[in-house]
């Protein structure tokens, strides 16, 4: 569908259009620099300019005054980078389309990406699996049990992980179950009495499951840089 066609009177409100793009992406663990610069080129493409203020979980669309628009709720549930990618694929392709922004293509195609599968459970906790032991081995893990005792952290922080974001919990609780679960590693470490170095490396399950730094406004500033604690794709 060709969203360069058509017209904006199509009876679906830019602002929503723009609220569902900015959740979608904000949602699912794209980053805040990309997520504020791709929505705030759509909607001056839409000629309905808007600053985005993205927060912990939920989206503002303020005027050039701070003054709110849309809050949607966003939170970093259940990541899906598959969704992100579609979302940010899509505004790429309004953005250098010629002519008008077909307002109905635009808001199905978000529907219809919001609809896409993560990967599989299996992928995910093999990855977390793969990238803890790596980390291990860069940090200096020589042992056999160690390097054993992450890739089990891993892996069982990363089943976790998926299954609290299926049942809805937040990004704090599955931060929380990452990081007991690498305590539990790194206890584990001490009583078996392993080297120094590998009872330091049990905690690399947490650095991969352990949501990382990223950059956002304040919400109850409206425009002042802050740092906060966000879910990286």
């Amino acid at each position: 569908m060709n969203m360069a066609q058509g017209d904006q009177g199509s009876g679906v409100d830019r602002l929503d259009v723009l609220a569902r793009a900015a959740a979608l992406l904000h949602a699912n663990g794209h980053t805040t620099t990309e997520t504020v610069a791709g929505v705030e080129r759509l909607a001056a493409r839409l000629g309905e300019p808007v600053r985005v203020v993205p927060d912990w979980s939920m989206v503002t669309l303020a005027d050039a005054r701070g003054r709110p628009l849309r809050v949607v709720a966003a939170p970093p549930k259940a990541v899906n980078m598959h969704v992100a990618t579609a979302v940010m694929t899509l505004l790429q392709r309004v953005d250098t389309a010629p002519g008008p922004v077909d307002l109905a293509a635009l808001d199905a195609q978000l529907r219809q990406a919001a609809r896409r599968p993560a990967s599989a459970t299996p992928l995910f906790v093999a990855a977390s699996v793969t990238g803890a032991v790596a980390l291990a081995v860069i940090f200096g893990a020589h042992h056999p049990g160690a390097i054993a005792l992450v890739a089990v952290a891993a892996g069982i922080g990363g089943w976790a992980r998926r299954l609290l974001g299926a049942r809805g919990q937040g990004m704090i609780g599955q931060a929380f179950a990452a990081a007991a679960i690498a305590g539990v590693a790194g206890a584990l470490a001490t009583h078996l009495d392993l080297s120094g170095p590998a009872r330091l490396v049990a905690v690399c399950p947490a650095m991969i499951l352990v949501p990382g730094r990223t950059s956002s406004t304040a919400p109850s500033t409206w425009g002042t840089p802050a740092s906060r604690k966000g879910w990286h794709g």
